[in-house]
């Protein structure tokens, strides 16, 4: 709960820099659009998706083979 409550976070934190980042490079362009709230919600939500899917893998190694010979070559 905690971690998504940091990726949430972060995702909020990151929209401004990056909405401005973004405008100021794309004024070199006819058609310039900064990214919308609901683009950056799907970019954390795929984040997200992908983070967890790989905790899931490692649990489910873990669950079926030994933890010890899962981790030890990751560390």
């Amino acid at each position: 709960r905690s971690y998504l409550l940091y990726v949430v976070a972060g995702g909020v934190l990151a929209y401004f820099p990056a909405a401005l980042l973004m405008h100021k490079w794309m004024e070199y362009f006819h058609y310039g659009e900064t990214p919308g709230v609901r683009l950056m919600a799907a970019i954390v939500c795929g984040i997200c998706v992908v983070v967890s899917l790989i905790v899931y893998g490692q649990v489910r190694r873990c669950m079926n083979d030994k933890p010890v010979e899962v981790l030890r070559p990751e560390s």
